[in-house]
C-alpha cells in the first residue's frame, strides 16, 4: 500500500479538518510537555477514530512532569484530566487495553472515536 511521509509540527498539523479516518499516536502523549496541543491537533484532523498508545498509561492521581536530564520528558498525565480534554474536543473513550510489549513494559492503548 503507497503512503507518503509527511515531516512537521506534531503542534501545527498542515492538514484540514477530519483528513483522516483513522490516526495513531504511539509513544507520543507522555514525551510532550503538555498533552493538549498535540492531542486537540491529531483530534482535529481525525473524522472518526484516534489511536493513542502509550509506553507510560494515565495515573489515576495528580500528573506528574517529569523532565529527564537528556532534556525529554517522561509525563504521567491525570487520567481524569485527559479524558475531559477528549471530551471538550468532541470525542469518547471507546476502549481501554493494556498490553506488555517484548520487553516488559506496560502500554496503555485508549481508542477515541469522534461523537456525532
Amino acid at each position: 500500500m503507497p503512503f507518503t511521509l509527511v515531516e512537521g509540527n506534531l503542534r501545527e498539523l498542515h492538514f484540514s479538518d477530519n483528513s483522516f479516518e483513522c490516526n495513531i499516536l504511539k509513544d507520543v502523549l507522555e514525551h510532550m510537555e503538555d498533552f493538549r496541543a498535540v492531542l486537540r491537533e491529531a483530534l482535529r484532523v481525525s473524522a472518526q477514530y484516534t489511536l493513542v498508545a502509550n509506553f507510560i498509561p494515565w495515573s489515576e492521581g495528580e500528573t506528574i512532569v517529569r523532565r529527564e536530564p537528556a532534556g525529554y520528558y517522561h509525563n504521567l498525565y491525570s487520567r481524569k484530566d485527559v479524558y475531559a480534554f477528549i471530551r471538550d474536543q468532541g470525542f469518547r473513550v471507546v476502549s481501554v487495553t493494556s498490553a506488555l510489549e517484548k520487553d516488559a513494559r506496560p502500554n496503555e492503548i485508549v481508542l477515541l472515536r469522534r461523537i456525532s
